[in-house]
């Protein structure tokens, strides 16, 4: 099974909180209430319901967010939202890889582009490893039920096989990028409300069409090229950094772990 492929998660470690007070620490993060604000209507799709993000992060009578009844639907619930924003991430990424490709086409460059966007992921592997961790540690808490059962797991599919395309030939390499973008597309047509407002804008496509036509233009050493590629991408994986300890996890580089900012 593809969770086998991933370093596992110490989960026998002392129990600091129960899963029902670390979902809740979670849920309580200041950056969780400015997006609330900011958008109260937008909404996953939980199995059959819309759930809006006032709903999700809403105290119930007890002035608390998760409890022993709602502890499952909390972490699905959470599980999706995350899995929407680490999807919009990984999609974008695969976007600006799939660029990077067509204009090595276009200009028909005789250096295998393969080579360099193999080296881009393994760059991302950080991030890639932060989103499936994390998501995985989510998993953990929760508690089986046949009827609702836990994990929309695209995502984390995603992911894993993007880890995985280095060791295809070239031909299929490509063609798994496209359809990694297509099951992503997918995953956000039946699982989000709003995915207009996950797509790069027109203008920070049309920056990266030509940042990436100058790089291959140029006619640079490969070294030169990823430098280049990394430094455009830094923002983003830089953002995701943020982000991902705004929402209250730490990635310990060393063992792959991912734990809670406490």
């Amino acid at each position: 099974m593809y969770l086998l492929y991933f370093t596992t998660l110490c989960l026998t470690g002392p129990i600091i909180a129960s899963y029902e007070e670390q979902m809740e620490m979670l849920l309580r993060r200041p950056f969780w209430e400015t997006v609330v604000s900011e958008y109260p209507n937008i909404a996953i799709k939980d199995e059959t319901e819309e759930v809006t993000l006032r709903e999700l992060f809403a105290p119930g009578l007890n002035n608390k967010i998760v409890d022993e009844i709602n502890r499952n639907e909390k972490i699905r619930q959470f599980h999706l939202l995350l899995s929407v924003i680490y999807g919009d991430f990984m999609y974008n990424f695969l976007e600006f890889l799939s660029i990077i490709q067509k204009h090595h086409l276009r200009l028909n460059l005789q250096w295998n582009c393969k080579d360099d966007l193999v080296l881009l992921i393994q760059y991302y592997d950080n991030i890639t490893s932060m989103a499936y961790n994390s998501l995985f540690l989510l998993e953990s808490w929760y508690q089986v039920d046949d009827s609702y059962p836990l994990i929309n797991d695209v995502v984390q599919y995603v992911i894993f096989k993007l880890k995985l395309t280095e060791n295809l030939n070239e031909e299929i390499f490509y063609r798994s990028l496209d359809t990694l973008m297509i099951d992503l597309n997918f995953f956000f047509s039946n699982n989000f409300n709003a995915t207009a407002n996950l797509t790069v804008k027109v203008n920070d496509l049309l920056s990266i069409n030509r940042f990436i036509a100058l790089v291959l233009n140029s006619n640079f050493s490969q070294e030169r090229r990823i430098t280049y590629f990394k430094d455009f991408l830094k923002y983003a994986y830089d953002d995701f950094l943020k982000f991902f300890n705004d929402v209250g996890f730490v990635f310990d580089e060393n063992t792959r772990e991912v734990n809670l900012i406490l």
